[in-house]
């Protein structure tokens, strides 16, 4: 058994590097869509400007992703240079998608959040700590989560102690989990971003939290894209 699982295995390595840079760059493309925007080819397709008939056509194969296309939605999504065209399985950094080591991420206390596009500007951010994230930018910024407004009894929760990466250029929409100023107390708060009939929210999972009312989404500071132990938004 042992000796059919690594035959197997040197299989598809086999096949992984038969694969052309296009296909490579839509399989990249594919996980995208299934891990930040929950499969949603249409909210993929706004978050990085084109239409979701063009996404169709490279997933089909129709229509060849080229290294241009693939550059913009790295740009598009904040991600490091050359992402999209890293063979998954080829490498240990691969099979991770891991940070490159000069994209490290750090991790600043909840309340510096409210100075996250100053921090962002800085060309030697001064943080306690810095930790490796999974899907990094050379702009993200890490935060642990202080309160319980976030622990859901269901599906995804947020505990405290919870490390969560911000993208702070990365445009919100609804549905997105978000750091935001809270316009009541003009602190920084974690919570779901929400829209119903043109009007904005800041949801808690929590039901004994409060939902916040908001006139935009101007406030929102940056859009959640990994959390720590083991997920990704």
């Amino acid at each position: 058994m042992r000796r059919q699982a690594q035959a197997t295995q040197a299989y598809d390595k086999v096949l992984m590097m038969r694969r052309t840079k296009p296909q490579i760059r839509v399989d990249n493309m594919n996980r995208l869509i299934e891990q930040r925007f929950g499969g949603v080819q249409a909210r993929f397709a706004n978050a990085i400007g084109v239409t979701p008939s063009q996404v169709s056509q490279w997933r089909s194969g129709t229509r060849e992703m080229t290294k241009e296309s693939a550059e913009r939605i790295e740009d598009r999504l904040q991600l490091p240079d050359g992402y999209l065209d890293r063979m998954a399985g080829a490498t240990r950094s691969n099979i991770s998608h891991a940070t490159n080591p000069t994209h490290r991420v750090p991790l600043l206390p909840f309340q510096r959040a409210a100075e996250i596009r100053v921090v962002i500007e800085q060309q030697q951010v001064d943080a306690p700590e810095w930790i490796d994230a999974r899907y990094a930018s050379k702009k993200s910024v890490a935060f642990r989560v202080e309160n319980e407004s976030m622990v859901s009894s269901s599906g995804l929760s947020f505990p405290p102690g919870t490390v969560i990466i911000v993208e702070p250029l990365r445009g919100p929409q609804a549905g997105d989990y978000v750091v935001a100023l809270d316009p009541q107390t003009g602190h920084p708060t974690f919570k779901r971003l929400a829209s119903d009939a043109g009007r904005w929210f800041l949801r808690p999972l929590n039901p004994t939290y409060p939902t916040t009312e908001i006139p935009d989404t101007s406030c929102v500071l940056g859009v959640v894209s990994e959390w720590q132990v083991g997920g990704k938004l």
